[in-house]
């Protein structure tokens, strides 16, 4: 098995086979299909593409911390990792990190990929299908409220010596932390509406094609 993180820190094995087609996504255009073949053949996009269908729905504003790995003759495939600053507000974020420019400066975090496979038309459907899927089946705001009172209540008994034990830490105090799970609980009822509206905009769907991708998702929130 071949690990490796960012910032770069190659747990075993080497980036040499990472490299390969990273260059080859930005040296070639990914709508010819003989040039995505070569892609396809080395790196997995269905599991990228949910990886990065995750980060753009819960809004993980620090994504910088990535881990990959890949089999023997298998395909390169990430790991959803680190996402303890996600569903913190209902903002672009981190959207805008995978549409810079393919030759633009990456900054320890891999862009590349995302921007050069959606100018393929088959592998923006296979986006957002992807995404549709996870906001229908996972963001389902009323299951999502209810799972979030219920750890409220396994957690609220030990809330106070918590705080009493670790007195340099947030939460200052219980209100403090039901503060918090309240700013929470708004998240979820409204960030997935403004995901449908970013991935909208940026994709330049038609009303038939948001429904299409977003009506069921749309229908279960209520």
């Amino acid at each position: 098995v071949q690990t490796c993180a960012l910032p770069i820190s190659i747990r075993r094995g080497s980036l040499d086979e990472w490299n390969a087609p990273l260059r080859y996504m930005k040296n070639h255009d990914l709508r010819q299909e003989e040039y995505l073949n070569y892609v396809l053949e080395r790196f997995d996009a269905d599991n990228y593409f949910t990886m990065v269908a995750f980060q753009v729905i819960l809004g993980n504003g620090d994504i910088g911390n990535q881990r990959f790995y890949k089999f023997p003759g298998g395909k390169w495939k990430y790991v959803l990792y680190d996402l303890d600053a996600a569903m913190q507000n209902t903002k672009r974020t981190p959207f805008g990190y995978f549409l810079k420019s393919a030759t633009s400066k990456n900054n320890l975090f891999y862009h590349e990929p995302f921007i050069t496979l959606i100018k393929n038309d088959s592998m923006k459907e296979k986006f957002l299908t992807i995404c549709a899927r996870i906001l229908t089946e996972k963001y389902v705001k009323d299951d999502l409220l209810a799972q979030v009172d219920e750890w409220v209540e396994t957690l609220r008994p030990l809330m106070a010596e918590q705080i009493a034990r670790w007195k340099k830490c947030s939460p200052k105090s219980v209100d403090a932390w039901m503060y918090e799970v309240n700013a929470f609980k708004k998240v979820i009822r409204s960030r997935y509406k403004n995901v449908i509206v970013y991935l909208t905009d940026y994709f330049k769907l038609d009303k038939e094609q948001k429904a299409f991708y977003f009506g069921q998702a749309l229908e279960n929130n209520k």
